[in-house]
């Protein structure tokens, strides 16, 4: 069966180094590399024969447990869901999978691989936060006008957190503003979470110079957001985000 097989208990991961997903690589400051550089590379990480194309929900499956290898805190409390996958699969930016047949080749696979190693790895250093979903921390998946949506149901001040389409590494603060006169704008803050959890995001200077600063722990960030007042859809920011202890 292979990889994909329906009774391989393998993942992706297991296949690279013997124990979780591949480390190294990536994009943004990620290090050196184990994911696939093209479709040989694919085909001799999976075990499959390069030309057999692989349905789209074995390919999920796979992707569910080695998310489950490298963040296994974030991934017991909230599992990639089926409506991440859907945006997933439909993105013009993320998806690998093929329109006419539902089915991934591994040609696609290599090319669109790196992006789905950046997130995850970004995600096992928030663990904390991928977790907490009550109330959801993070969004998840959505793209601009998704965002858009949710915060104009609540208005001026809410905003929420979601992943960068394009830069899947990054977290992304929407915040919804009142420029006046009946114009509403979402500022966008894209961050970096760095290995030791600490996060990198640009910050308006005095005079108006946009510098980058690295803050202790998202929390951090959001808390420094003067419009960011409340979660979506209804959480006031002082009862959820803390410099404290987390609990």
């Amino acid at each position: 069966g292979g990889l994909f097989g329906e009774g391989s208990g393998r993942s992706l991961a297991d296949d690279a180094d013997g124990r979780g997903a591949p480390h190294g690589g990536g994009h943004a400051g990620h290090g050196g590399s184990a994911e696939p550089r093209d479709a040989g590379d694919a085909s001799s990480l999976l075990r499959i024969d390069a030309s057999v194309p692989i349905p789209w929900p074995r390919v999920c499956k796979t992707l569910q447990r080695w998310f489950a290898a490298e963040a296994p805190d974030a991934a017991a409390a909230r599992p990639i869901s089926a409506a991440d996958f859907a945006f997933l699969a439909r993105s013009e930016v993320l998806s690998m999978v093929d329109a006419e047949t539902a089915c991934v080749h591994l040609v696609r696979f290599a090319e669109k691989f790196p992006a789905y190693l950046a997130w995850v790895r970004t995600v096992s250093r928030m663990q904390f936060d991928w977790a907490q979903t009550a109330p959801l921390r993070v969004a998840g998946w959505i793209d601009r006008h998704g965002a858009v949506s949710r915060l104009q149901q609540t208005g001026p001040g809410c905003f929420l957190i979601r992943f960068s389409e394009r830069e899947p590494w990054k977290p992304v603060i929407c915040v919804l503003q009142d420029l006046g006169g009946g114009k509403l704008h979402m500022h966008q803050i894209a961050a970096e979470v760095q290995e030791d959890g600490s996060v990198v995001a640009p910050v308006t200077q005095a005079g108006g110079r946009v510098a980058h600063e690295r803050f202790p722990t998202l929390d951090h960030l959001i808390l420094r957001i003067d419009t960011a007042q409340v979660l979506h859809p209804s959480t006031l920011k002082r009862l959820e985000f803390s410099v404290g202890p987390r609990r």
